[in-house]
């Protein structure tokens, strides 16, 4: 196999001996050079040879490394080589401010961990499937990193949600395999922001966890609205299957939604501060072809019901900050969005005896919890039919 090639930049001898020698043992092939006109001789030397990726320091004595990129990306023949920054102008909060990126390049700040840059080095050059595995459990890390790569995969590993969310857009994995429960975020979290940023709202994530029993849950996982959830335990061979089956479905969802949308499907705002209870509800609702959209507090609530107009949206009673109460009569006082039919989910009055179908308060609808889906999916029915007959 042929290796892949580097050609760093920088005008520190001792920097780019560590990096050689540290990029050397991992199997790549390393040229360096200390300024901007002997990275422009390499390249020339180099003909149809070019590098599969230019590590280049900011600070050279002949030229800004910033300046040196925009030059590289006017030339034809060399504009598709990938480049990172390695420099040390940046700290480490501004890194993480710009998104890891800067202008257009990948952004990484000295001082650095080796083994860091290494991993997102073989994500951005590697010709193999990218997975961004996150698990704050050491072995169960080592454990999937061990059998995805044996399976042909190329793994990044990370045991914290912010270090996840900093890979996932710096070096956009073709598919994140997500624990839910770990110390700094919760795994609903880091997903839900993921889908907020264009950067990574298309990368497929599996949650994988323990939170879940394994019974009832049929081979291959369950699909959760736009996710798939996985339960532990699990055989790395039906997980690797799983995988792969899932991120097909994912690129005909694309496909789909870049050719025909299904101008049919009825959007739902779901809203409530619990997790837990969005997942399940995304999950249930998804399953019966409508399209669901989420908000876990009623300020986002109120700016996704005027920004997309919902066809209903499913409002938790007790939230904090602004309440449902507060959310529905906000939305009924706006001229867009006072038509919009509300149904209130909420745990607040006891279930009564035969009341499956929900109770009127106040002109909406209201369900107790616990509640069975399909109910749910009867009263969403009905208000979306009242809907069209008022209209």
């Amino acid at each position: 196999m042929n290796k892949k090639r580097l050609l760093i930049v920088d005008d520190e001898p001792d920097t780019l001996a560590v990096l050689e020698e540290g990029f050397v043992q991992e199997g790549f092939a390393v040229t360096t050079v200390t300024s901007a006109k002997a990275l422009g001789a390499a390249l020339k030397l180099a003909g149809p040879d070019s590098p599969d990726l230019i590590i280049l320091d900011i600070d050279l004595p002949d030229m800004n490394g910033i300046e040196i990129a925009k030059k590289l990306k006017e030339n034809s023949e060399i504009k598709d080589i990938p480049i990172m920054f390695l420099s040390a102008l940046f700290s480490k909060e501004q890194e993480r401010e710009y998104g890891y990126m800067l202008d257009g390049n990948i952004l990484f700040t000295k001082p650095y961990d080796m083994n860091e840059l290494v991993i997102v080095v073989k994500m951005l050059v590697l010709d193999k499937n990218k997975v961004l595995l996150v698990d704050d459990e050491e072995d169960v890390l080592l454990v999937l990193k061990e059998g995805l790569e044996e399976e042909g995969y190329y793994v990044a590993a990370v045991n914290n949600g912010h270090g996840a969310l900093a890979l996932a857009k710096s070096e956009h994995p073709d598919i994140i395999i997500l624990d839910l429960e770990m110390p700094d975020m919760y795994g609903g979290d880091i997903a839900r922001i993921l889908k907020k940023d264009p950067d990574t709202k298309d990368i497929p994530v599996v949650f994988l966890t323990g939170m879940f029993p394994k019974e009832g849950y049929e081979e291959g996982g369950r699909t959760m609205g736009s996710y798939l959830l996985l339960t532990k335990p699990y055989d790395i061979k039906e997980l690797v299957a799983a995988i792969k089956k899932f991120m097909g479905k994912e690129n005909e969802r694309y496909v789909e939604k870049i050719g025909t949308l299904n101008m049919d499907k009825k959007t739902i705002l779901i809203v409530d501060d619990e997790e837990d209870v969005l997942m399940v509800l995304e999950e249930g609702l998804s399953e019966e072809e409508y399209h669901i959209i989420t908000a876990d507090n009623g300020k986002d609530a109120v700016e996704r019901a005027k920004s997309e107009h919902p066809d209903i949206i499913i409002l938790d009673v007790l939230m904090p900050g602004m309440d449902g109460g507060e959310v529905a009569r906000t939305l009924e006082t706006n001229p867009e969005t006072k038509d919009i039919p509300i149904m209130f989910l909420t745990g607040m009055f006891p279930k009564r005896e035969n009341e499956d179908e929900g109770r009127i308060i106040a002109d909406h609808l209201l369900f107790a919890k616990p509640y069975e889906v399909n109910k749910l999916v009867a009263g969403i029915e009905k208000l979306l039919q009242k809907k069209v007959n008022v209209a």
